[in-house]
């Protein structure tokens, strides 16, 4: 083994195929890869950012890197247009937060000022937050402090069918991230006809959404950027079912 630093790292026999696979744009996953990048066959990208990653940073010639995203099932398009038959302004604004409820990378606390946010403009809507992490405890406290938990519903955990049943009735994702690789549940979202509204940041959400066109980027940390977003789709029925069609038309390159 060799200390480099941060890990003890044992050397790699050559005749063993070897794969990598960068999942998330943050060194935690160049760093490795940067040492072990003799021994790495093929090292795969899952999005277009940290594919161009792991040639400019990592020393892994083009001829052994890959990109391969994602794949994800998705919503037929007569159930798509079930769904949009039930896009009008006279209901509440069905939003969803699914992940994991941490604040390091997710900033699940930033959902907290988005919600009073949403509050304070006497929107009709439901948060609904899906997951379980070290930190939901205290996001729902915060939630509490704000008072705003009365527009959250928490549904813990939910196995993946579970998830895909729930997307079929929720209008919008959010997503506050600070980084990501390509996400899943973003992925996963659009091929269900659920209109995103992400951050802006280098890897998969940027690759994913274009702003305005199937689903809305804001700046991490803006707040009042989300729930302007949101407030658009509830707003203008119109506009929810375009971005909804787009978006779903989008995952069609991930399926």
């Amino acid at each position: 083994s060799r200390d480099v630093g941060w890990l003890a790292l044992p050397h790699l026999d050559h005749a063993i195929r070897t794969a990598a696979v960068v999942q998330a744009d943050v060194p935690a996953f160049y760093e490795p890869l940067t040492y072990y990048a003799a021994f790495v066959d093929r090292a795969v990208g899952v999005s277009r950012e940290t594919h161009r990653k792991i040639a400019a940073l990592c020393g892994v010639p083009e001829s052994r890197s890959v990109r391969i995203p994602y794949g994800v099932n998705r919503l037929p398009e007569t159930r798509l247009a079930e769904r949009q038959r039930l896009s009008h302004d006279s209901r509440p604004l069905e939003i969803a937060y699914i992940g994991r409820l941490v604040q390091c990378q997710k900033r699940v606390l930033d959902l907290v000022p988005i919600v009073r946010e949403l509050a304070g403009r006497s929107l009709p809507f439901a948060m609904h937050l899906i997951g379980s992490g070290e930190d939901a405890a205290r996001l729902r406290e915060a939630l509490a402090s704000a008072g705003v938990g009365q527009h959250v519903r928490w549904w813990g955990w939910l196995p993946p069918e579970d998830v895909s049943l729930c997307l079929k009735q929720f209008d919008a994702l959010v997503l506050p991230s600070d980084f990501e690789g390509l996400p899943l549940v973003l992925l996963e979202a659009m091929a269900h006809g659920v209109v995103p509204v992400a951050t802006r940041i280098a890897s998969g959400n940027t690759e994913l959404v274009r702003d305005g066109e199937n689903g809305f980027l804001a700046d991490v940390g803006d707040s009042s950027a989300f729930a302007d977003r949101l407030e658009q789709l509830h707003r203008d029925p119109a506009l929810l079912t375009r971005l909804r069609h787009a978006a779903w038309s989008t995952s069609a390159d991930y399926s």
